[in-house]
């Protein structure tokens, strides 16, 4: 029998991982994330065939993948997998399977931390969606950085005099300037049109 796995954690493949799995084995025999992998378990006998859309659909860190990896190999579960063959067993296997050992070796380095880092990209964006802000707060302009902002532009103040006179260093002026200025410019175009 043929069963398929994988995990949808990260949103933008979810729906294309289902599909391809779907035509593989069947809508029925297709299971997703944990709960998925629990039932699934209880499913596979000796001689069935788990079939991936990636190596690292299997599990979320590379201790999770060895050890689920394992049990099913000990299970006598065959696996095939769509993007990453190199990790297909039995029939799927690929020809050169020594040579395979040294990319299960890398994969896993590079599975974990790919799944790492979109854990965090994924942790992120739902924090985002909740209103977290991320990064240094902005600097807000003193109520006085116009007056100074238009002495420099005129060039009757240099910049560092006009900074200083506001408490900010060179860079952060110029930058606030430089913002302000294309704040302006906006507005303009907003007005002309």
């Amino acid at each position: 029998m043929k069963y398929g796995f994988y995990t949808d954690f990260l949103l933008e493949n979810a729906d294309h991982k289902k599909l391809m799995l779907d035509e593989e084995v069947g809508k029925d025999h297709v299971y997703c994330n944990n709960e998925g992998y629990n039932e699934l378990l209880s499913k596979l006998n000796d001689g069935d065939t788990l079939v991936l859309y990636q190596a690292h659909d299997l599990a979320i860190d590379w201790k999770e993948f060895v050890t689920r990896w394992n049990t099913l190999y000990a299970m006598g579960v065959q696996f095939k997998v769509i993007v990453d063959d190199f990790f297909s067993t039995g029939e799927y296997a690929p020809d050169d399977l020594e040579n395979n050992m040294i990319h299960v070796a890398e994969a896993g380095y590079e599975m974990n931390n790919f799944y790492l880092n979109q854990k965090k990209i994924s942790g992120m964006k739902k924090a985002k969606a909740n209103g977290v802000k991320f990064g240094r707060r902005k600097v807000k302009n003193p109520e006085n950085f116009e007056q100074y902002y238009y002495l420099w532009k005129a060039k009757k103040l240099p910049i560092k005099e006009a900074a200083a006179a506001i408490g900010m260093n060179t860079s952060t002026f110029f930058r606030h300037c430089r913002e302000y200025t294309e704040m302006l410019e906006s507005q303009n175009s907003e007005n002309a049109n």
